[in-house]
């Protein structure tokens, strides 16, 4: 579960190693982050964020649920997170889970639960529906991400395979399971070991990629302004090059998505939608519904005792970003 995932990816920035979710990070599986969110949270465990709470507790509630289910449909014994340390000695307990240690002491891993009987662990999922990276029941075929993070279990368990039990719109119980694939393990191993020697303990930053949590890195880093001007090094001119492209090609592309757009608009009329074989265009229509003018509340008040305001004005930080002022 999400929530878990966040859990178990903190709990490895404490410890000093790699969670199985870290593992689909690194590789550029994660739909959710990417290289340099991990390395900016082993390099500085103190700066992760906030696990939301809300979220936390629906997590914390409904695994135990699932599980449970999971073993009453299927007939198998689950050893829940909590007990896993009487089967794997190296290991250390994590508020409700337990992080276990694999061959190497970097590669960590918090499961949902371990099946005795077939010596294979157990991944819970919870997912809003059935999405098309999800084959048959039964079957092997489940999201790459998700498959590199059970592979990862299976190695720091030295597990047969791994299972999942995927509850699909909170009604709907189905089992995968994938056998352990030695290739795909020596390759994920092997990247994962690069980047937490190479670049996590030598405080080496991962390449620069395309993705906003790059820039969102690079933001937080260079936040303060030291008020410099450079001169442009190759380096420079060619970045600044590639960027003006870019910002031409994005404008010529947005003119013609509006052109395109706005035949659209009148060609449907005052129809709803028209389905085609590249998919269905149609009319978006808000209903209508209150809005309140606050500043014009505001004025009706009239002004508020400065103590009021000095007591929820605080200060905020802004976020910093690289911006272009292109010659005409």
């Amino acid at each position: 579960m999400a929530i878990y995932e966040q859990k178990e990816s903190y709990a490895a920035s404490r410890s000093g190693g790699i969670g199985g979710t870290d593992a689909s990070a690194i590789l550029g599986l994660s739909p959710w982050k990417r290289p340099i969110d991990i390395y900016a949270g082993k390099v500085n465990p103190q700066d992760q964020p906030e696990l939301d709470k809300e979220c936390l507790y629906w997590g914390s509630a409904m695994e135990p649920l699932v599980r449970g289910r999971y073993a009453e449909r299927f007939g198998v014994a689950v050893t829940a997170p909590a007990d896993l340390a009487a089967i794997f000695p190296k290991s250390r307990p994590w508020r409700d889970s337990t992080l276990i240690e694999g061959r190497e002491s970097w590669m960590l891993g918090a499961p949902d639960g371990w099946i005795p009987s077939v010596h294979c662990g157990l991944e819970i999922k919870c997912a809003s529906r059935k999405s098309d990276d999800w084959g048959p029941e039964g079957s092997d075929e489940v999201p790459a991400h998700y498959l590199v993070q059970a592979s990862w279990y299976a190695a720091v368990c030295d597990a047969k395979g791994w299972n999942f039990g995927v509850l699909f719109s909170g009604n709907t119980l189905a089992q995968y399971h994938i056998n352990r694939d030695l290739d795909l393990e020596r390759d994920m191993i092997e990247a994962c070991r690069s980047f937490w020697f190479d670049n996590v303990l030598k405080r080496v930053e991962p390449a620069i990629d395309e993705s906003e949590s790059y820039g969102r890195y690079l933001a937080r880093k260079f936040s303060l302004n030291t008020g410099k001007a450079l001169q442009p090094t190759p380096d420079i001119l060619h970045w600044t090059s590639e960027m003006k492209s870019a910002d031409d090609a994005e404008k010529e592309a947005a003119e013609q998505k509006q052109l395109a757009n706005n035949h659209l608009r009148a060609l449907i009329g005052d129809a709803q939608k028209c389905v085609t074989l590249l998919g269905t265009v149609g009319w978006v229509r808000p209903e209508e519904k209150d809005v309140t003018d606050y500043a014009a509340v505001g004025e009706e008040v009239g002004p508020l005792h400065p103590e009021i305001v000095k007591k929820h004005t605080k200060p905020k930080q802004g976020t910093a970003y690289l911006r272009a002022w292109w010659k005409k």
